[in-house]
């Protein structure tokens, strides 16, 4: 009797530690030791030869990490990706056409989540994306419809982010994604004023800690289920 009590409290107590700290829970924490040793050895340029595939490691385990639960930001992931390593191997246009169509993917993310207009979150963004452009237009010659496109794409998909987040969304933890929208637009403009206001091109541990540190929380905020809202249910008459 006493041992069969014994067992059945062995088994309740590793059906509690299984609910703490699930099993399929592993491989993501793989994934994210994946993605932070590889982020170091970038950012610590030990990689040499390896360098563009440490640079896109961090955000193709960010996909891994997203996979089904939402397909726009996965896929927006794998061509941010793409884009960094386009822009590693010196393919300026073509890493900025993948950047922009990772943007768009994320912005279909952001209004599956909330469809709602919500025109005057776009304020700061257009406010945003003037200043950074007319700071850098004087040396952009020809790259200026570029730029100013991409600058566009990304000020909209800051607005999305922001629209989803309104306090009358069902969970309220949607500003996720608007602060992680906002830390990759932050890394995006620094980039740019790096490179046509302030004479260098090199991504600093700055840069790439805000571009990182956005990927992962718009990947976390892919992970919440409130990103797939249920209908709401009216309230019954009174």
């Amino acid at each position: 009797m006493v041992r069969k009590e014994v067992v059945a409290l062995g088994n309740q107590e590793t059906g509690k530690l299984k609910r703490r700290f699930p099993v399929s829970s592993f491989p993501r924490l793989l994934l994210m030791l994946l993605a932070a040793g590889a982020g170091w050895a970038y950012v610590a340029g030990i990689g040499g030869t390896w360098s563009v595939a440490l640079k896109v490691t961090p955000v193709m385990c960010l996909a891994a990490i997203v996979g089904r639960r939402s397909p726009l930001i996965c896929l927006g992931l794998a061509a941010s990706a793409v884009g960094d390593a386009l822009l590693d191997l010196g393919r300026f246009l073509p890493g900025v056409g993948a950047f922009m169509l990772a943007h768009a993917l994320y912005i279909s993310a952001f209004i599956k989540a909330d469809r709602s207009l919500r025109p005057g979150y776009a304020a700061p963004f257009i406010v945003w994306g003037a200043i950074a452009f007319f700071a850098i237009l004087p040396a952009l010659g020809g790259m200026t419809l570029p730029v100013a496109l991409y600058l566009t794409v990304i000020c909209a998909m800051m607005w999305r982010s922001a629209a989803q987040a309104w306090p009358s969304t069902n969970h309220p933890l949607a500003w996720i994604g608007l602060l992680g929208a906002v830390l990759f637009g932050a890394s995006d403009t620094l980039i740019a004023l790096a490179q046509w206001r302030l004479g260098f091109s090199a991504p600093g541990i700055a840069i790439m800690a805000l571009y990182w540190g956005g990927q992962a929380l718009i990947a976390a905020w892919a992970r919440f289920p409130f990103i797939h809202p249920s209908p709401r249910v009216p309230a019954p008459p009174r």
